[in-house]
């Protein structure tokens, strides 16, 4: 029996509760995943459940001085057995006031310093894979603990992670160890899925994550920021305080939405032969915050039945701009593709979003003339100075004067003057045969002729 269904017939045995039924989702994702090999007593399990935060509510019921601390470990890039570990500790969680801004995109420097949150960074030597290593690992992470927790009361502690326990797992460690240190430990993986019934079997990472909430992703240089050290348990700490905003919960809904009927893409050349389309756009500015992403687009214009979406950044009063396509689920894209089945569903689309004002802004759509592929390339051909006509000329003459080149190379004349070898005399031995038998090709690849004399096939 799995560790899960031996947890599973536990919960609804000790809690006095019938056989949950598997369409009370939220009952069954409030049991947190239990991802280690360490627990063998009751005792044990008692502890781990018993400290374990399982919702976003919850969170919000603990002490107004509960201090979190994220761990975050994954392998060094490039090293095997070098092990990274990030640490962070958040003093306090701030409850959501008002709604989150879209306007104003955030980003980790600025959360760990409005935040006071303080980072540490370290690696661990993990190549023996013995016991001396794991003693050696517990050690430094016991003391990183101890002094990033230094002045905190043991009490108040509480430990996040993102699938913590497998990372730990992974090491060699024991979970169970380091969450008794914590009067309570929260899995955001399994959390983010008691936010929603659409969230089944989540899947995604921290900074996908993040980029749903709106931060500015760790590769973008932010200028005219004070530089702040982040590392990936800051991104544990930043998903916590994200999550305590509804708007943010949907914004992880919309991202796992599917549309079957329609292609998503992220770049608008792969609509470029479709032959009803529109352009969505604000004169170069950043589309409205409720579609200013494909997906988001996709998910606003469901009603008008589109076959196609896509979104990018590019200005479209300024050609020589390059487009910049950095995926679906990207916001603050500039212009957006919308494809149709038909003339009608297209007219009926321009009719009632040209002009629109959405979230205070005012959208426009034009409509793309339709160019087949012969005319992209008769325009292609025009910018190179010359015509169809001229070009398809230019191919026929070349290929005429190619032909007499091909046949030579599959050609046997009867002085036997190959192309790879003009001049018998500098052939190897075996390579022409003058007798009955004529070889006229490789010693591997012969191609035989009929004997004249025996009137046989070789």
């Amino acid at each position: 029996m799995s560790r899960f269904k031996r947890l599973y017939r536990y919960m609804v045995k000790s809690k006095g509760k019938e056989k949950l039924d598997e369409d009370s989702w939220w009952e069954n994702r409030v049991i947190p995943y239990m991802e280690t090999k360490n627990i063998h007593t009751q005792e044990q399990l008692d502890g781990l459940i018993g400290r374990y935060v399982p919702t976003v509510k919850a969170v919000g019921k603990l002490c107004d001085d509960t201090v979190f601390v994220a761990m975050a470990i994954k392998p060094a890039s490039g090293v095997w057995g070098l092990i990274e570990v990030s640490l962070a500790l958040l003093p306090t969680l701030d409850e959501p006031t008002g709604s989150w801004d879209d306007d104003e995109r955030p980003n980790l420097g600025g959360f760990a310093l409005i935040n006071n949150v303080k980072v540490m960074s370290f690696k661990i030597n993990m190549i023996s894979q013995g016991e001396t290593a794991k003693l050696r690992a517990n050690m430094k992470l016991v003391k990183a603990l101890n002094k990033l927790c230094e002045n905190v009361p043991q009490g108040n502690l509480a430990l996040v992670g993102f699938s913590l326990q497998r990372d730990i797992e992974d090491m060699g460690l024991n979970f169970v160890d380091y969450s008794n240190m914590f009067p309570c430990w929260i899995d955001l993986s399994r959390m983010i899925e008691t936010t929603s019934p659409h969230l089944t079997n989540f899947r995604a990472s921290m900074g996908d994550i993040l980029n749903a909430f709106g931060y500015v992703p760790l590769s973008v240089p932010q200028f005219g920021v004070q530089h702040v050290l982040t590392n990936d348990a800051v991104q544990a700490l930043a998903i916590l305080d994200g999550l305590q905003y509804p708007s943010n919960i949907y914004k992880l809904v919309l991202r796992e939405r599917k549309f079957p009927d329609t292609a998503v893409e992220a770049r608008l050349d792969s609509f470029r032969f479709m032959p009803y389309k529109v352009n969505v756009h604000c004169g170069g500015s950043p589309l409205p915050r409720s579609i200013n992403s494909a997906q988001k687009l996709t998910a606003a214009i469901q009603d008008y039945r589109p076959i196609g979406v896509a979104a990018d950044v590019s200005d479209p009063l300024n050609p020589q701009f390059k487009p910049c396509s950095p995926g679906i689920h990207a916001t603050g894209m500039t212009r957006g593709c919308v494809c149709f089945k038909d003339k009608e569903a297209l007219e009926n689309f321009i009719k009632d979003y040209d002009g629109k004002i959405i979230d205070g802004v005012k959208v426009d759509v034009d409509e793309i003339p339709h160019q087949p592929l012969w005319k992209l390339a008769k325009n292609y051909l025009k910018t190179k100075g010359t015509s169809v006509r001229d070009h398809l000329e230019g191919i026929a003459t070349s290929a005429k004067e190619s032909l007499p080149r091909l046949s030579d190379l599959f050609h046997s004349p009867a002085d036997a003057n190959f192309p790879w070898c003009p001049n018998p005399e500098d052939a190897p031995p075996g390579y022409y045969d003058d007798e009955d038998f004529r070889i006229v090709g490789p010693a591997s690849l012969p191609i035989l002729y009929q004997s004249q004399e025996k009137g046989i096939w070789l």
